[in-house]
């Protein structure tokens, strides 16, 4: 069994960490939350200190290191490791370089990649070069010239830069879309400048494959619940829930989206020589049937990871070094039968705000809840307690049911035994395959 790293504090990874310790794997992460600490030793290192990460997996004898979040890659910790030649002293990282995780960092980069290789995108226009107010005032005389000329405004925001999940706006009107894109200076750098897009409606999926740039295996697809409140009201969030596999993908659909979408990527990658080997998640919208790229993910998504990896029948290991070292075509993957479930438990002031120091408590131990994982995300441990540490606190997972509402029933049941002040969650997730 080999020494694993992971980097990240969130739900996706304590999924991970999960996954890697079902296979006897030892498992370290950075910097981790109280989950991850009951898991293996969290390491208390930032995730932007390169050095620090690298010293940390010498000294533990450390074989492959997963990157959960996005900042990292965006930041280039894969050059990096490249460049100390971490690879060849045998510590493997497992995520895309620098250049191929601008699919995420910029969406404007995004969407013109995305144009230039015939992906199906809704229509945009890009907001760049100048001050924030600059671009602001340029969005508001282009969408009055579109309106002037009968043309549909384009009335989706998006923040060029990450936003932790927050820099996306779908407003009414033009007058709703220019104080959006005004309101975007909230997000600094990250959000001078920016796009405004076509309003598309219709079911989103997330669609999330492994590769090593040649060969992609896809895990269930799943479906995630962004807006804070039931309804799908509310602010957009990093996310309320999620559910896998979705209804709305039939099979002539899935195939769709492997040909419009995942092999011309793919193929985009390898003229561009971006040597992409990891995790790549497409979030998709069917408008009017047809299937549309809505942005590209470099890393599993949260809470959609929660969902998806628990239903995965093989050693992440093996599929992560296979990927890396162009293989994967061979690579044992295989996924679970049935339905799985994930409900995230909030702080009540969450997206604005957070909670710190609260006492988490189980009325039932986790090992009396039928089939149920709860993987941490904004908690920490404080004097042999478990307290919380953030805005989204816990993710209350199932995998393998015969069925969504029996996956749901079991979750719901289970949110019903955990404790903190302020506790809040979305009692509708995967409205959409339940009996409401």
């Amino acid at each position: 069994m080999a020494n694993v790293m992971i980097l990240g504090s969130g739900g996706r990874e304590d999924a991970l960490a999960w996954w890697f310790s079902q296979y006897k794997h030892s498992v370290a992460v950075a910097p981790g939350n109280a989950g991850t600490f009951s898991k293996g030793a969290n390491v208390n290192v930032s995730l932007d200190d390169f050095e620090g990460i690298a010293r940390v997996a010498v000294d533990r004898n450390v074989k492959l290191v997963v990157v959960g979040p996005e900042a990292p890659l965006v930041a280039g910790i894969a050059d990096y490791w490249e460049k100390e030649g971490l690879a060849k002293k045998g510590i493997r990282l497992f995520g895309p370089k620098k250049k191929a995780a601008m699919l995420e960092g910029s969406k404007i980069f995004a969407r013109k990649f995305a144009r230039k290789y015939g992906v199906p995108v809704p229509e945009f226009f890009a907001l760049e070069g100048g001050h924030h107010e600059t671009n602001a005032k340029q969005a508001e005389s282009y969408l009055d010239a579109r309106v002037s000329r009968g043309d549909e405004p384009l009335l989706v925001v998006k923040a060029d830069g990450l936003c932790a999940g927050k820099g996306v706006f779908v407003k009414d009107s033009v007058e709703g879309a220019v104080d959006a894109a005004r309101s975007l200076a909230q997000f600094g750098e990250a959000g001078e400048d920016f796009l405004l897009e076509q309003r598309l409606t219709g079911p989103e999926v997330s669609v999330t494959v492994m590769t090593d740039g040649h060969t992609f295996r896809a895990f269930h697809h799943s479906q995630d619940h962004k807006r804070r409140f039931e309804g799908d009201e509310g602010p957009n969030t990093g996310g309320m829930g999620a559910y896998a596999p979705t209804k709305v993908l039939t099979p002539t659909l899935e195939r769709r989206i492997e040909s419009d979408i995942i092999i011309p990527t793919l193929g985009g990658m390898k003229n561009e020589r971006f040597d992409y080997r990891g995790i790549l998640y497409f979030a998709v919208m069917l408008h009017e049937g047809k299937p549309y790229l809505l942005e590209y993910n470099c890393r599993f998504g949260d809470p959609e990871a929660q969902a998806i990896i628990p239903m995965v029948k093989a050693d992440p290991f093996r599929l992560m070094t296979d990927c890396l070292n162009g293989k994967f075509e061979s690579s044992p993957f295989a996924l679970k039968d049935g339905c799985s479930a994930c409900v995230v438990l909030c702080d009540e002031s969450y997206p604005e705000g957070k909670s710190v120091g609260a006492k988490i408590s189980f009325e039932v131990p986790l090992h009396y809840m039928q089939d149920v994982l709860v993987f941490h995300s904004g908690t920490k441990q404080e004097k042999g307690s478990t307290v919380t540490n953030g805005g989204r606190i816990l993710s209350v997972v199932t995998s393998g049911a015969p069925t969504h509402q029996k996956a749901f029933d079991r979750v719901y049941a289970a949110i019903g035994h955990i404790r903190f002040k302020g506790k809040a969650f979305r009692r509708d997730i995967g409205y959409q395959v339940r009996e409401m």
